[in-house]
Formats: C-alpha cells, sequence, structure tokens
C-alpha cells in the first residue's frame, strides 16, 4: 500500500472530500482508541496502590476469600499503607534514624536522603567518615523494597565481609522494626534469610530466583547475578 502526502491527494481529490476523508478516518480512531481512555493512566494489568486495601475494608469481598488470599490481601494492605505513608525516602529515613535506632538525624543525612530519591541514574555518595552513609543506603534498600516488592538490591564491596555488613544492617531493619512486620521472609516457604541472599516475603516477591538483597565481593562471580538496583561501597579498599 502507498502512503500519499495531503498534496497527492489534493491532486486526486477536492478539498471537501478530503475533509470528509479526514472527519472519518479520526472518528474511526477514536472509537478504536475510546476503551483505552476509560482506563486509569498508570493502568498496566496491575493492581493499584490502594486495591487491596478496598478489599479489606469491603468485609463482604474479604469473607469471600480463602484462608491464604486473605493473608495476602491484609499483607499487600499494610504494603499500601507504607507506600501511602512513606513517599518520600527523607521520611523513611528519619523515622528509622530516629524511633529504630534512636539517633538523631542530621541536615546532612536528610540531604543525602533526598540525593538517594532523585532521578540521578549513577549517582555516587561523598561525605566524611561517621555520616552513616552505609547506613542510610541500607534504609534506602528497604525503602525500595516497599515500593517495588520485585525489586532485586545487589550490594557489591571490596570484600564479601563488608559488603554483609550492609546487608545485615537491611535484614536488622527490616526484622526489628514492627511496622516492616508484613514484609518478613517466611522460611517455611522457602524464602532465604541470611546475609548472604535475603527474600521479603513470598507473597509480596513472587517466583523469582534471585534474592531481594544479595551481597558479593568485587572480585567474586558475577556472572548470572540480576539486580535492579546496584550499591557498590569502598569497593576500592583492599584489606590485607
Amino acid at each position: 500500500m502507498t502512503e500519499l502526502t495531503r498534496n497527492e491527494l489534493l491532486d486526486l481529490i477536492s478539498d471537501e472530500d478530503l475533509d470528509t476523508l479526514m472527519r472519518a478516518r479520526a472518528s474511526e480512531l477514536s472509537a478504536l482508541t475510546s476503551p483505552l481512555d476509560e482506563l486509569d493512566a498508570d493502568d498496566d494489568g496491575l493492581h493499584d496502590d490502594a486495591e487491596f486495601t478496598r478489599i479489606c475494608a469491603d468485609r463482604a469481598k474479604y469473607l469471600q476469600l480463602t484462608d491464604v488470599e486473605k493473608e495476602a490481601a491484609s499483607r499487600w494492605a499494610d504494603v499500601e499503607a507504607l507506600r501511602e505513608h512513606y513517599e518520600l525516602f527523607e521520611d523513611f529515613l528519619y523515622d528509622c534514624m530516629t524511633e529504630l535506632m534512636g539517633f538523631k538525624c542530621s541536615d546532612l543525612q536528610i540531604d543525602i536522603g533526598r540525593f538517594l530519591q532523585s532521578d540521578v541514574r549513577y549517582g555516587m555518595i561523598q561525605a566524611q567518615r561517621s555520616q552513616a552513609k552505609s547506613t542510610i543506603v541500607a534504609m534506602f534498600a528497604v525503602w525500595q523494597l516497599i515500593h517495588d516488592c520485585k525489586h532485586r538490591i545487589l550490594l557489591v564491596s571490596a570484600g564479601s565481609e563488608v559488603a554483609a555488613e550492609i546487608a545485615n544492617w537491611v535484614i536488622q531493619i527490616i526484622m526489628n522494626w514492627d511496622i516492616l512486620e508484613s514484609i518478613r521472609p517466611d522460611r517455611t516457604r522457602g524464602d532465604r534469610a541470611s546475609s548472604k541472599a535475603f527474600d521479603i516475603h513470598w507473597q509480596l516477591k513472587g517466583p523469582e530466583k534471585s534474592p531481594s538483597v544479595a551481597c558479593i565481593g568485587i572480585t567474586a562471580n558475577m556472572q548470572g547475578r540480576r539486580a535492579d538496583l546496584l550499591i557498590p561501597d569502598d569497593r576500592h579498599k583492599c584489606r590485607l
């Protein structure tokens, strides 16, 4: 089929006929796309940010679920509440620092948190010692898992021990902060819970061979490792 420009069409038909043709074509396209306009702008076939909250609030619908479905709906409703309350990472950082760890959160640390949530693709945090850089990054990893439960985070450091220390921070935050109980792993269902490989709850994570959080040394074999967020920490150091 040969495509013709507007001027080439004018050589074949009159202006009036061309306008009629264009209106008919626009009407046809509108009819095809109108069902899509009725969908939410972010509708990708997945639930929206409050779907499970509404299910749990609708007692009739909730009672129709099986026990496993009730548990999953309640768990997802808790995650939705966390996402709404901690839309900004700086709020999560402040509460985690003050409520869980008992430290005062400085303006510099809040600024680091804002930088982490920015749209920067490749970023580096440079600050003097004792500014809790690694701790803040561990908190950011947890915040990312809340907002995307299928997220895969890979921690890389000069030695596997250093990477494991950050992974341990992630685990301690999840396991010791009561508001994060809903995302804790269930080892009886195959969830991993070590510093080398850690999963959030299987009902949230879904089927995936890669752990939610993993850590390796810079010299380790990285073949087959998959990550949505890569966190290198002190990878230039060499401890003998």
